[in-house]
């Protein structure tokens, strides 16, 4: 439906702005740890922005897009 298709884009939406700013602060105001490159810093933050997204759409599609559809049997 369209209300569906709506909330939709505000997840993503959200999944987009989320991955920004993990990757933006965590390569502006940290540090790169464990003695890495900036390079493999950068690729550590797109991972850790990378997990949180997922969790994120997860949860969204879950409990806000279609929180009333039951698992196929």
């Amino acid at each position: 439906t369209s209300a569906e298709f709506v909330k939709f884009a505000m997840v993503n939406a959200g999944a987009v702005v989320l991955n920004v700013i993990i990757v933006f602060s965590a390569t502006t105001y940290t540090q790169p740890l464990f003695d890495l490159s900036p390079l493999a810093w950068e690729n550590a933050a797109n991972i850790l922005a990378l997990g949180a997204v997922t969790l994120w759409n997860f949860s969204g599609f879950k409990f806000f897009i279609f929180p009333d559809r039951k698992p196929a049997a």
